[in-house]
This record gives structure tokens, C-alpha cells and sequence, in this order.
């Protein structure tokens, strides 16, 4: 009798973290914050720099101590008895990467500002973690994501039409004016033309934002039975894709492009899932001849490197690389310190504006510059270690490879994934979204 309320008592519980998280997975993208810590350059706000905690991270904090709750409950009732060798391996694991980080905390530019990003890591590590240990219903998370992504791009597309961003501080939304320097905008012969925020901090977040809904209602497609909610999805699919266009991100349109040119390849041997995919992308292709018809300058002008502004982009993002190697050779073995890569730069080019301090475009040499080569190693060769240990791999035929090829391609040329909170939460809830999906595959296939 104890036993069976006990297992009634955890069933509860599991789905309270569930909706938990569905609310959280909903309310992600929304930046309500409080700064405790302001940091200025020249008496502008440095994003990089600024120690906040977010409305979110404290929803997150209620799922994670309920989680915790349901995992030693579940060991103490069905009396788990730990793997003392696995145990033993993994402490010496935890024990020689707590050794590393802490170095690299230490030994950090500014070691505040680097064990504020080190608890956002985790964090996000622990989103992975627990949407894997509680496998929430993968359609209802889907679903989660795909409204909060469609809210974000009716808002887009607000502001694309009224050319600004309206602050609200109790939504996270700071002022955003095409006038102001430092804003990103595209430049045309009419002006200066704002691209589109949403409630993120940048167009480029909103971008990739957009992409992983976009994969995730492609998903639902192939899987939904009912024609209402098929109908539903193509709807979304559009207003989704038309903001994805006004947010003018050239790696994330390209990218979204190439998904779709990938998930035709995967399925061409399904002539169902083909003919679907085949008239996602013809949808696709409409509203970008529409976009591009209605603003055909604002097309060009960001698909070339025709004007100042484009050049400009264009020169930094290659003088990335040379900064990046300058700071390299200085912090070679332990890094700049986590979120330190900015203040580095600062030491190579002073005087500059805060917004001419950004991280280096490419996730990827971000995380070596600011952990270094032995922390970086270490973790690679952990990766491989469960891997290995797991057996965990990706079908090359599956179309579950979508999120991670979107995940690898918009790493190489862009840095939020790593250097935003909203980009690490993202960058988990899809690693976790790739192994739930093969999880649950076959109980989407029978709805």
C-alpha cells in the first residue's frame, strides 16, 4: 500500500515538472532581468560585461530542486543501489574538470564576471540533463516551443512594420531606434532599416530561435494525422519563416535553407514525407520571392557587400580572427576566463565603443579562447568517454540530424549559443530535443 502511493506520489510529481517545463521551455525567450551589476564603456551599457538574473532562472531553480526531489525519492522508495566503479570513474571525472574550471575562474580577467558564466553553463547543462532523466512528452514540448516561437514572430514582424522596438522593462525589452549607433540595421537608400528583435537581445538570436521552431514544426508535420492541426502547422510555418526574413540574418536564412534542401535528401526514399517537405519548401520559397518583391533593396543590400554598413560587418568579422590569435597567445593553456573574451579584447583595442567589443563570431574558437586548450581537451575526451560508454549515435538517415547540423552551422558563424544565457538554454533544450526525439519516435508515429 505504501509502496503504490508512493509510486502515486512521484507520478504527480513528474508531471508538475513536466508542465514545469513546458511554461519554461514557453517563456524562454522573454529577457526579464535584473541587473545587479551594470557595466559601461564610455558611459554606454557593455552587455558582456553586466551580471543579471533572469525571471527564468528562478522558475528553472523551482525545476531543478523538484527534480532533484523526484530523483533521490525515486532512490529511496525503489531502493537503487549504486555502481561504485561507474561512480568511482565519474567522481574522478567531476573531481580533475572542477580542478580546470576552477583554474580557469581564477586565473580569469575578471573571476566575478567568469563564475557568473560558469553558473550559466550549468545551468544549462542542467536543463539537458533533467528533460532527459524526466522525458517530458516530446510533441507537448514541441508544441511549447513552436507558440512561444510564434508569438515572438507576430512581435517581429510588429516591429519590422513600425521600424522600432518599444522598451518594456518588466518584458526584458530594451529601446531599439535605427537612428541610434550600435543598433543592427540594414542600410538602404530611404535610411536606415531596423532589423527584427522580438523579446531577444539580438536579431540573430531571434534568428536561430526561429530555425529550431521551424525544424521542430516540419517534425510535427510529418507525424500529425489530424488535418486541423496539419493546416495549423503550415500557418505557423509561414509567419514563422516571414520573420525569420525580418530579422535579415544571413546565417540563419541560409541555414533554414539548407534544411530544407537536406530534409528532402533524407527523405527521398519516403515519397509521403518528401511530398511534405517538398511543399514546405515550395511555401518557403513563396514568401521569400514575396519578401524580396516588397523589399527588393533591403534584399540586395544585406545579400551583398554593396554599402558601408555591409563592409563594415564584413572587415570586423574577418578581424576576429586576428584578434582571436592575439589573445590566444597570452592565454593559451587556461583562456581569458569563462565571458572574459570581451574584456581581453579591451586590452588589445581600447577606446573603442561598447558595442565594437563582441566576442569573436565562431562558437567554437569562443569556447577554446575562453577556456583554453586543457579544459578544451578535456571535455572533448569527455565527450568521447559516454559516447563511447553509451553507445549514443545519430542515424545519418534521420531526419533527427536536422537540429544538430542547424546547431553545428550556426556555431561556426555566430557566438550566442555560448556567450548569451538565452543561447546556452537554447543550445541545451536541443541537444536534449535530439535524444528525446529518437525516444519517443515511435510513440509520435502511432498518434
Amino acid at each position: 500500500m505504501d509502496r503504490e502511493l508512493s509510486k502515486n506520489y512521484m507520478l504527480k510529481l513528474k508531471k508538475v515538472i513536466e508542465y514545469l517545463l513546458y511554461l519554461f521551455v514557453f517563456l524562454l525567450p522573454w529577457q526579464t532581468r535584473f541587473i545587479y551589476q551594470e557595466s559601461l564603456i564610455k558611459g554606454n551599457p557593455f552587455e558582456y560585461g553586466r551580471l543579471s538574473l533572469y525571471a527564468t532562472e528562478l522558475l528553472f531553480s523551482l525545476i531543478l530542486i523538484l527534480s532533484l526531489c523526484l530523483i533521490l525519492y525515486r532512490i529511496k522508495v525503489e531502493k537503487l543501489k549504486p555502481n561504485f566503479q561507474k561512480a568511482k570513474t565519474r567522481l574522478i571525472f567531476l573531481v580533475v574538470g572542477l580542478i580546470l574550471f576552477a583554474t580557469n575562474i581564477l586565473l580569469a580577467v575578471n573571476s566575478e564576471l567568469a563564475f557568473y558564466r560558469a553558473t550559466q553553463i550549468v545551468l544549462a547543462f542542467c536543463f539537458f540533463a533533467i528533460l532527459i532523466i524526466i522525458k517530458p512528452d516530446f510533441k507537448k514540448l514541441s508544441w511549447a516551443f513552436i507558440y512561444s516561437a510564434l508569438m515572438q514572430s507576430v512581435l517581429a514582424i510588429q516591429q519590422f512594420s513600425v521600424q522600432k522596438v518599444v522598451a518594456n522593462k518588466w518584458l526584458g525589452m530594451a529601446s531599439q531606434d535605427p537612428n541610434v549607433l550600435g543598433t543592427p540595421v540594414v542600410l538602404t537608400t530611404g535610411g536606415r532599416w531596423l532589423r527584427t528583435f522580438g523579446a531577444l537581445p539580438h536579431p540573430n538570436i531571434l534568428a536561430g530561435f526561429l530555425v529550431f521552431a521551424l525544424i521542430l514544426i516540419l517534425f510535427l508535420i510529418l507525424r500529425e494525422e489530424i488535418k486541423t492541426n496539419k493546416r495549423n502547422l503550415t500557418f505557423i510555418f509561414i509567419i514563422v519563416f516571414l520573420a525569420l526574413l525580418t530579422t535579415l540574418s544571413k546565417t540563419a536564412i541560409l541555414c533554414a535553407t539548407l534544411l530544407l534542401i537536406v530534409a528532402l535528401f533524407l527523405t527521398r526514399r519516403s515519397i509521403d514525407e518528401n511530398k511534405k517537405i517538398g511543399r514546405l519548401a515550395l511555401i518557403s520559397l513563396a514568401v521569400l520571392v514575396f519578401f524580396g518583391v516588397s523589399y527588393p533593396q533591403l534584399f540586395i543590400n544585406r545579400a551583398t557587400n554593396l554599402n558601408a554598413i555591409e563592409q563594415r560587418s564584413y572587415e570586423e568579422r574577418i578581424s576576429q580572427y586576428g584578434e582571436w590569435t592575439q589573445i590566444m597567445k597570452s592565454n593559451l593553456l587556461f583562456g581569458t576566463g569563462l565571458g572574459n573574451y570581451s574584456l581581453s579584447l579591451q586590452k588589445i583595442k581600447p577606446n573603442l565603443e561598447s558595442w565594437d567589443y563582441q566576442p569573436i563570431h565562431n562558437t567554437y574558437l569562443l569556447i577554446i579562447a575562453e577556456i583554453g586548450i586543457i579544459p578544451f581537451l578535456y571535455i572533448v575526451g569527455l565527450c568521447i568517454y559516454f559516447c563511447r560508454k553509451t553507445n549514443w549515435k545519430v542515424s545519418l538517415s534521420s531526419l533527427s540530424r536536422l537540429p544538430l547540423i542547424s546547431l553545428i552551422f550556426l556555431m561556426l558563424f555566430d557566438h550566442y549559443l555560448w556567450s548569451f544565457y538565452s543561447g546556452l538554454m537554447l543550445a541545451g533544450f536541443v541537444g536534449a530535443m535530439v535524444m528525446l526525439y529518437h525516444a519517443q519516435k515511435a510513440d509520435l508515429s502511432s498518434r
